[in-house]
């Protein structure tokens, strides 16, 4: 059976995996997300994805990390998931360019310390 620890660790992994994807889809900036639905669909798919593995952190994990603002991601997740359709791009755009970097810089400085890439 796999620990807490180890299973944790492979949640982190795929975090990192998660947040290499939606950096990558952007890297062509505020321009590029609102040209395009499908750009704008596919990184809130991966915010709620990304919230569903944080949500899996063990309660342990998420106590030792208690600055992580978990919490709100769930939130975030929840306003994505049950928006139908209703999803305001632009206050998802000040999120991405606001909170989502301080996000990401804790996740991998996390992971960084863990020593998993």
């Amino acid at each position: 059976m796999i620990s807490k620890t180890e299973r944790d660790n492979v949640l982190l992994g795929e975090i990192l995996d998660e947040l290499a994807i939606i950096d990558e889809r952007l890297k062509g900036g505020k321009e590029a997300y609102f040209a395009d639905e499908n750009l704008k669909d596919a990184i809130s798919m991966r915010l709620i994805t990304l919230s569903e593995l944080l949500n899996a952190l063990s309660y342990e994990f998420i106590e030792e990390y208690s600055d992580l603002p978990i919490s709100r991601v769930r939130g975030l997740r929840n306003i994505l998931a049950h928006a139908y359709g209703k999803i305001d791009f632009d206050r998802m755009w000040k999120i991405i360019e606001g909170d989502y970097p301080a996000l990401s810089g804790q996740l991998r400085q996390i992971a960084t310390t863990k020593n998993i890439k």
